[in-house]
């Protein structure tokens, strides 16, 4: 009987450790199990996993007990503002904040960070949940709101500021100590589009949504500065996504935003198309969503299918419109949150960001090991060959742009190739090794 029971543990063990998140499925963050929830109390919250039709998967408990330096995860259950979740740049990674703290500590928003220490997770596509990233220095006394990283490793994080201890911070991968690069501002959702962080604004904040000083900042202080033309009287905005649907117009030109609606606002209880039109952002139209929270987006073409939760539901949208042109298209809901749960953000799963190498026999097979900036001026990258070949090495950016290629010639094994990144500005960026049809790509982050 024994050994029956060492043999069923051993099968359970290995599908657990087969267990992944689907590529191209959206991730909703739900609060609560079930159970009646006490308003304030921190509650345990779940990764939901959907496919884009919305159709359930599985379910991905976050910790709610704390295991060696990986922390339990709470997040308020009430709260408007929190359990937002962005992909990584990189797409390797799911990133939300939340609170160490036990169950039902209440109200938790108001509980010091020495008490309920504010967390990140980083989420990956095995469903590796680490929390040892601890904001030890922010948000005492202040709600968390979302997290974003092109890498895993460079976090920057926002919440309210009441205090003046939150707003927008930068934090690396398992640190505990911050740069406050906007501590006085309330943030909700962090992002970056084409390399450049932006934040949506907080409570009756000057701003709708904003850019974060140039680029991905990490010094401090930092100004935000409202994207021109939107309108922020009495907006709640919380989620927001942009695109690059117009080949004239360089970076994003097209810009959704989610309002909750707290301060019935003009565009209260919405998702609003924005376009970029000469220097200034137009409204196009708005589709309703009572409490919309959640927003993330596909894009093929001209066409952005939406993906957005308020806290019952998760919908769906594909606008076909394009650039400067109203929405025609309606929401169509594709889940419901069960009795005592809530919906909070929607990202999309994390993937495996290294192109599957397709050789032409064995003994041509080429991989990436990995690739790291040296230096400003020097970008590392280590390849395997199964043989001598000769190879195209090339650099593009996120658009596909080539930038560098360069003609070598490999050892059969481990390879070293410098790039010159010194014309490269900061952001991400693709690197490709060739030869014949064989393959194998991947990104890198320039800082």
């Amino acid at each position: 009987m024994k050994k029956y029971s060492t043999f069923f543990l051993a099968v359970i063990l290995c599908f657990n450790s087969l267990a992944q998140f689907t590529s191209g499925n959206l991730v909703v963050v739900r609060v609560g199990d079930g159970t009646p929830l006490n308003g304030g109390a921190a509650a345990r919250c779940f990764l939901d996993e959907y496919s884009p039709t919305g159709i359930f998967v599985q379910t991905v408990a976050m910790p709610v007990t704390t295991v060696g330096s990986n922390r339990q995860f709470m997040i308020n259950n009430s709260s408007s503002f929190e359990g937002l979740i962005t992909q990584s740049g990189d797409g390797r990674y799911l990133m939300l904040m939340g609170y160490d703290v036990a169950e039902g500590s209440t109200p938790v928003t108001s509980l010091t960070s020495g008490i309920a220490p504010r967390i990140v997770a980083r989420v990956d596509k095995n469903e590796t949940i680490s929390t040892n990233t601890v904001v030890a220095d922010g948000y005492s006394g202040e709600s968390p709101s979302s997290a974003v990283s092109p890498n895993g490793t460079d976090i920057w994080v926002s919440g309210s500021s009441f205090n003046g201890n939150g707003g927008v911070r930068y934090i690396t991968f398992g640190g505990t100590s911050s740069v406050a690069l906007s501590p006085g501002t309330y943030g909700r959702q962090v992002n970056i589009f084409n390399n450049q962080l932006y934040v949506s604004s907080g409570v009756l904040s000057s701003f709708l949504v904003g850019t974060v000083g140039t680029g991905t900042p990490v010094t401090s202080p930092q100004t935000i500065t409202n994207l021109p033309g939107l309108s922020f009287n009495n907006a709640t905005p919380l989620c927001f996504f942009m695109a690059d649907l117009n080949a004239g117009i360089a970076g994003p030109d097209v810009l959704y935003v989610a309002d909750q609606g707290l301060f019935n606002g003009a565009e209260a209880n919405t998702i609003t198309k924005y376009s970029l039109v000469g220097t200034s952002w137009v409204k196009n139209n708005s589709v309703t969503l009572t409490d919309a929270i959640g927003l993330t987006a596909s894009v093929n073409g001209n066409t952005v299918t939406l993906f957005a939760t308020n806290s019952t539901n998760l919908y769906t949208l594909a606008d076909a419109t394009g650039y400067n042109a109203n929405m025609t298209a309606t929401l169509t809901s594709l889940a419901t949150a069960a009795t005592n749960t809530k919906f909070k953000g929607v990202a999309f799963a994390p993937t495996n960001i290294t192109t599957p190498v397709t050789a032409i026999t064995k003994n041509e097979k080429i991989s990436i090991k990995k690739v790291w900036q040296q230096s400003d001026n020097e970008t590392i990258v280590e390849w395997n060959a199964e043989k001598s070949l000769q190879v195209s090495i090339l650099v593009t950016d996120m658009n596909g742009k080539k930038l560098q290629q360069l003609s070598v010639r490999s050892v059969a094994g481990l390879n070293r190739t410098v790039l010159n990144s010194t014309a490269f500005t900061n952001g991400s960026y693709v690197v490709s090794i060739l030869s014949g049809k064989d393959k194998a790509a991947e990104k890198f982050i320039k800082q």
